[in-house]
C-alpha cells in the first residue's frame, strides 16, 4: 500500500482534531481527541499522520515508530541534462560523391521497454569536401530537436547533443565514415526530483479506489490534484507492519506500506522528525 499525504506547519502538543487550520498536521494517538507535536514516545502506540484540507481531515493509515524500516529524504532537485559531443575524426584523404556518415542515438531512459533508436545518415553530396563544421550542420539539420529521443543538437566543429530534460538518457554509436568520431560523454544526467511533474506522477501512482481514480473499476472519476505550482521535498517512510495471521498458517503476517510526505522544497519539519528516529 503507498500514501501520500501533502503537510504544513506542525500544530502544537494538545490542539484538538477539529482545530487544525488548513494546512496544518498533528499526530494523533488512537483514541486520543487530541495530537502531538513529536513522535519520538511512539514507539509502538499506534498514531496517524493528520492534515487539514480545503475539504476536511486526511490521514495516513495507522502505525507506530516500531513498523518504520527506512526514512529516506528525497530535497527537491532541478536535476541536470546529460550532455554528450561528438567531434569528427580524420576525413578520407578522397572524398566521394555517396560517402556516408552514420549516427545513431538510443533513448536508454530507465523505464523506457524497447529502447527508442533512430539512425540519422548524413550523405556526401559531392562537389565540396566535407568538413567538420559542414558536417556538424548536416547532423544538427537532420536531428534538430528529436522530440521522439528527447534530444536537442547544437555545436559548430563539435557536435553536442542534450537530453530535453534532466530525466532523459541516451546513447550514441557512430558508424561508416564516422566510426572515427570522438564521443565523450560529457555530463551525466541527473533525474530532477520533487518537482511539480514528478509529484504528479506520484500523486497518480498512490491514489487510491476511495477518492475515484480514472481506469480503476467502478471509480470512472479523476480527483482534483492537489499538487502546487511550486516544488517539494518528498520524505519517504517505508514500514512493515506486522499483524497476526488469520489463515493459522504462521503467527504473524509482515505487510510491507510506505507513507510519501510532501512538504514545500526547504521547510519539511514534518520529513525532519521522521529521519530523526
Amino acid at each position: 500500500m503507498k500514501q501520500l499525504l501533502f503537510l504544513g506547519a506542525i500544530e502544537t502538543t494538545g490542539t484538538a482534531m477539529t482545530a487544525l487550520t488548513l494546512g496544518e498536521t498533528m499526530f494523533k494517538p488512537r483514541s486520543a481527541t487530541t495530537g502531538l507535536a513529536v513522535i519520538t514516545d511512539l514507539a509502538k502506540a499506534p498514531y496517524q499522520i493528520q492534515t487539514r484540507k480545503a475539504n476536511g481531515i486526511e490521514s495516513s493509515f495507522e502505525f507506530c515508530n516500531n513498523d518504520i524500516v527506512r526514512v529516506t529524504k528525497m530535497a527537491y532537485s532541478a536535476g541536470t541534462a546529460q550532455v554528450t559531443t561528438i567531434t569528427p575524426g580524420a576525413f578520407p584523404a578522397v572524398q566521394k560523391k555517396g560517402d556516408e556518415y552514420i549516427l545513431k542515438i538510443i533513448n536508454t531512459t530507465p523505464g523506457t521497454m524497447n529502447l527508442p533508436t533512430k539512425t540519422f545518415v548524413a550523405v556526401h553530396k559531392g562537389g565540396t569536401d566535407l568538413t567538420a563544421t559542414t558536417l556538424v550542420t548536416a547532423f544538427k539539420a537532420l536531428i534538430g530537436t528529436d522530440k521522439d529521443l528527447q534530444v536537442v543538437s547544437s555545436g559548430t566543429t563539435t557536435l553536442v547533443l542534450t537530453g530535453s530534460t534532466p530525466d532523459n538518457h541516451f546513447r550514441v554509436a557512430v558508424s561508416g565514415l564516422f566510426e572515427n568520431a570522438g564521443v565523450v560523454y560529457t555530463t551525466a544526467n541527473v533525474p530532477s526530483q520533487g518537482t511539480p511533474a514528478k509529484v504528479k506522477e506520484l500523486e497518480a501512482e498512490c491514489a487510491s479506489y476511495g477518492k475515484g481514480v480514472a481506469n480503476k473499476v467502478s471509480f470512472p472519476v479523476v480527483p482534483a490534484s492537489e499538487v502546487g505550482t511550486g516544488n517539494y521535498d518528498i520524505t519517504v517512510i517505508e514500514l512493515a507492519h506486522t499483524s497476526p495471521d488469520a489463515s493459522g498458517m504462521k503467527n504473524q503476517k509482515v505487510e510491507r506500506k510506505t507513507i510519501y510526505l510532501a512538504e514545500t522544497a526547504g521547510t519539511s519539519p514534518v520529513g525532519a522528525l521522521f529521519a530523526a528516529l
